[in-house]
């Protein structure tokens, strides 16, 4: 910007119209120099991503096309710049409890039906699943037969295992890894009233770009209608 003021200087001269013609270039520099990106899940900040409102949307993550419907409720993140049509993330929010998924209004006002999908290119398919990366901290595995899954207590420090814990859900049978294994960090653990806390599984695209699901621990029973419904849904939005 130095320059360009230097160069603009000489060629208007230092008469007054020049004076004013320099300052004026200088005060549109400013003002284009400050703008300010807008905040994150804002109308702005979609409208700045090109989105609209109302209708199908387009939005490539990682150079992979996504085709939003119109009734799915979803956000976008970038963290460099902003462009059109493009994200480094594409977030899903989606209803989903033992009946399926729910689509329109009213949906499912239970928190335990609420979840997260988050699509973008992180990690390593071929890196270390949940359980081969914690199965140093892991307890001695307890079947829970209404979940379908062995539960892995994962060591902490004594004087926390009262109100947290975190545990590592393997299927107790069939086939491990890529969307079938979950990390549930719970609050009040060996509480049955005050038990209550976050999971999250994640699986990868052919592509390459990993998708992360997060639902409430207490929706952890309904793990096989979540994750086939979150494979179905992101499989019909892949252009």
């Amino acid at each position: 910007m130095a320059m360009t003021t230097a160069l603009l200087a000489r060629n208007v001269g230092s008469g007054e119209r020049g004076t004013c013609l320099l300052m004026l270039f200088i005060c549109f520099a400013l003002v284009a120099c400050g703008k300010e990106r807008p905040a994150t899940h804002t109308p702005e900040y979609r409208a700045a991503h090109g989105l609209v409102e109302g209708g199908d949307n387009r939005v490539e993550v990682s150079g992979v096309p996504f085709r939003v419907p119109s009734d799915l409720e979803f956000d976008v993140y970038s963290a460099g710049d902003i462009r059109p049509g493009k994200a480094d993330e594409l977030t899903l929010h989606l209803f989903i409890d033992q009946a399926g998924l729910h689509k329109g209004n009213p949906v499912p006002t239970a928190r335990d039906s609420r979840i997260r999908v988050e699509i973008s290119r992180m990690g390593d398919p071929n890196g270390k699943s949940y359980f081969e990366g914690e199965k140093e901290r892991a307890e001695a595995p307890i079947v829970r037969p209404a979940l379908g899954l062995a539960e892995y207590p994962l060591k902490g420090p004594a004087a926390e295992a009262e109100y947290s814990g975190t545990y590592v859900y393997v299927p107790s049978d069939g086939p491990r890894g890529n969307g079938r294994e979950f990390f549930c960090s719970v609050a009040w653990p060996k509480d049955p009233v005050l038990r209550n806390g976050h999971c999250r599984a994640y699986y990868y695209l052919g592509s390459g770009l990993q998708v992360r699901v997060f639902f409430e621990y207490s929706a952890l029973v309904n793990w096989h209608v979540i994750m086939e419904t979150v494979r179905r849904e992101v499989g019909a939005i892949q252009n």
